[in-house]
């Protein structure tokens, strides 16, 4: 009798690990998709048809992004192969819908497996439900928006005091005029012109005020950068003439459209016009040099390289070096106690982080510059940051 013995010892232990990867992969928060090369899914967990609200089962044989039809532009395995980054992975935040009806947001990354050889074995989805992430990020939004109202409030006393005062020029002409028995229709014709017209555009800054402080959708759109960055400087820009500071803006009338919500937008740049009014408030009140306040902000529509960049430069002597790494994280603020939330950047960074784009920020004795670029839009929706 012949007895052969073989050491399994390896295999035993490869099995032990791929058992326990299959569990941890099963009870996993989140939900997992494996497809084949052709991008046909072979595996999902449980957690599918917990976040798709459709029975995971449902989409084996089916294809790897089949539990997103509704999203826009819908996703395909070949195109994560041109578009997967540096470590084999692609990933987007995308709003859908589950079956009942309900909306749901959610960050799925979609890894490429590949053999020792280079040769696509299979497709990794890893899918998360953020939908209470995007809540929280929404009303801390609001948050700082409803303060940034604050902010324009002065600005703002400042836009509807000069229609006032021209109604109220147009209005005792024509009084003075009825009372001399001079005024001729056509006269009294153009002065009720004016104060229609200066009228309206009162109702059109409260109107805009009123928007501004609404809660706004999630969903971007199609935007021109350029509009928002104009109402906010023309907003704050008859309030810091007064207090000896002067914004100088090289804005275009219009730019390429980009992603993103409108009054975002504007709330962001509100807060960059902000805290460089405040900046400079401190060195004229530590420096007695009689130097001047000053604001450029300017807007370049680079079509070389389709991006917009909006950057806001002053000279309210920079910020400290040590703190410039810290300055967008939430809480942080170089202000006086009890003159800032810490919210501004931060927040500032999550909007403009969310429409595909960077905010930056360098200093230097002179002052601070914060750079904003945006990329064109190109397709159905902002690309991933």
């Amino acid at each position: 009798m012949i007895t052969v013995s073989l050491d399994i010892t390896e295999r035993k232990e490869a099995e032990d690990q791929l058992h326990k990867l299959s569990s941890a992969v099963a009870q996993s928060p989140n939900a997992v998709l494996i497809a084949d090369p052709d991008g046909t899914v072979e595996y999902v967990n449980s957690r599918v048809g917990d976040i798709t609200g459709v029975n995971g089962e449902d989409y084996i044989g089916d294809d790897l992004f089949a539990w997103q039809r509704d999203a826009s532009p819908p996703q395909n395995h070949e195109q994560i192969l041109s578009e997967a980054n540096q470590d084999g992975s692609s990933q987007r935040e995308i709003q859908l819908r589950r079956t009942d009806g309900s909306a749901f947001w959610c960050r799925s990354m979609t890894s490429v497996i590949r053999s020792s050889d280079g040769e696509v074995t299979h497709f990794l989805t890893i899918i998360d439900d953020i939908s209470d992430q995007k809540q929280v990020e929404a009303q801390l939004i609001q948050t700082s928006k409803l303060a940034t109202l604050g902010q324009m409030a002065a600005g703002m006393a400042h836009e509807l005091n000069q229609p006032l005062y021209i109604i109220r020029m147009a209005a005792d002409r024509c009084l003075m005029e009825m009372d001399a028995g001079t005024l001729e229709p056509e006269t009294g014709r153009e002065h009720f012109e004016i104060i229609v017209g200066q009228c309206q555009r009162m109702a059109d800054i409260i109107g805009h005020l009123r928007i501004f402080g609404r809660r706004d959708a999630l969903e971007p759109s199609l935007m021109d950068p350029a509009a928002s960055i104009h109402r906010a400087v023309e907003m704050m820009l008859e309030q810091y003439r007064l207090e000896d500071i002067e914004i100088n803006a090289a804005i275009p009338p219009t730019a390429n459209p980009v992603f993103g919500h409108p009054i975002r937008l504007e709330q962001v740049m509100v807060n960059l016009l902000s805290n460089a009014h405040d900046a400079i408030l401190d060195r004229l009140a530590a420096d007695a040099d009689g130097a001047k306040g000053s604001i450029t902000v300017a807007l370049v529509d680079d079509e070389q390289a389709e991006t917009i960049c909006v950057t806001v430069n002053d000279n309210g002597g920079g910020i400290p070096e040590d703190k410039l790494d810290s300055i967008f994280e939430p809480f942080f603020t170089t202000k006086e106690v009890g003159q800032g939330m810490g919210l501004g950047l931060s927040v500032s960074q999550s909007i403009i982080s969310e429409m595909g784009g960077e905010l930056a920020a360098t200093t230097s004795g002179e002052g601070t510059s914060f750079s904003i670029t945006l990329p064109y839009a190109i397709g159905d929706e902002p690309s991933p940051s």
